[in-house]
């Protein structure tokens, strides 16, 4: 209770934040500060594209992280790109003081906070930013109410626009409800213009000829990683079908298809990064994933996209917005997802050549 006291105390001692040292851009400079995750950015991505539709005169920038900068900083709609996660606690945010402070000494004409999070420390590095306006999707009232602190009200933020969660559950939806709010139109269909570059030299050599499915089993969150039964299983499904068979190289997935026995038929896939991995995607005829960042990377690039995933609220509010992606939903987990349904969506595509009617 005394540190919250002491947070309030301090954002209404400090007062409005006062200009930047910066000199005002020519265009209107808007910083966009997004949630962290890969997934998540490339959700947002549509918003970015929709407001510089909107206002091509301005100056769009955005705050990222080490892991998701790849999937934004080509983004045609992006001006710059900060690398600067404003959650780090203090003993651990020492390494972007340099660009922290050369954030604060910017001038912007809009801030606008996508993360509806109360975090004391992300909420006082915005009061430090400099901005002509603070906007904010609404915070949820359970959430100011827990925290005790209305970043509203303390005057962190001017205002408050779009949908809140209660309304709008979708997440790429509810980041595009603020689209209106600053003299845009939401779009009927969702563009997301990743434009991640094409390597120089191709991948004839490290790819398989013929069709291609690049298969993931695991994810980082709980519940959406297949077992090593369920993988494997689905693999020696997939031997019926004339495609081949991709993984990425990464440990985990090593550990988990350790147990199938026919280890010549997968391509293991090296990838040094999320461009990397996303041109490395472009060269698939369809994907199959776990509900995870390789289902939002590889759908928003236009690849036939089957998401495996629980039948759980939050994780459909998180399904992509996109005609490519088709569903395979386990009942109440993703234990329960049978592998025949999983061949038998795979053999609908690959005859039909489109994606199957799964909903």
């Amino acid at each position: 209770m005394l540190f919250k006291l002491l947070f309030k105390w301090c954002i209404r001692l400090t007062g409005k934040s006062k200009p930047g040292l910066e000199v005002t851009a020519e265009k209107p400079r808007v910083l966009i500060i997004p949630y962290n995750a890969i997934g998540d950015m490339v959700m947002t991505a549509p918003l970015f594209t929709a407001l510089k539709k909107a206002h091509p005169d301005w100056q769009l920038e955005v705050l990222c992280s080490s892991r998701n900068q790849d999937i934004i900083r080509y983004h045609p709609a992006i001006q710059r790109c900060w690398q600067v996660d404003l959650s780090l606690k203090p003993h651990r945010a020492w390494s972007q003081r340099a660009a922290r402070n050369e954030l604060y000494s910017q001038q912007f004409d809009k801030i606008v906070y996508l993360e509806e999070r109360i975090h004391w420390v992300a909420l006082w590095r915005i009061h430090r930013l400099h901005a002509a306006e603070k906007l904010s999707l609404p915070f949820a009232q359970r959430l100011i109410e827990k925290k005790q602190i209305d970043p509203v009200a303390l005057g962190i933020f001017d205002r408050t626009i779009g949908a809140d969660y209660e309304h709008t559950p979708h997440f790429t939806r509810r980041m595009m409800s603020i689209v209106p709010a600053l003299g845009g139109e939401i779009p009927h269909k969702m563009e997301y213009d990743l434009n991640l570059p094409h390597q120089k030299s191709g991948w004839g050599k490290v790819l398989p000829a013929g069709e291609r499915l690049l298969f993931n089993p695991c994810g980082t969150q709980s519940g959406n990683t297949l077992s090593s039964e369920q993988a494997c299983s689905i693999l020696t499904q997939l031997e019926s079908l004339d495609i081949k068979v991709c993984v990425f190289d990464l440990p985990d997935v090593r550990q988990k298809l350790a147990d199938y026995p026919h280890q010549d038929r997968i391509s293991y896939l090296a990838s040094g990064s999320i461009s990397q991995a996303g041109d490395l995607i472009r060269e698939m005829s369809l994907v199959l994933t776990t509900d995870t960042s390789i289902g939002h990377i590889s759908s928003a690039l236009g690849i036939t996209t089957f998401i495996m995933r629980s039948d759980e609220a939050w994780r459909a509010n998180c399904d992509p917005l996109a005609d490519n992606t088709c569903l395979l939903i386990g009942k109440n987990t993703l234990a329960s997802l049978a592998p025949e349904l999983v061949l038998e969506q795979l053999q609908n595509f690959l005859s039909e050549h489109k994606p199957a009617a799964c909903a």
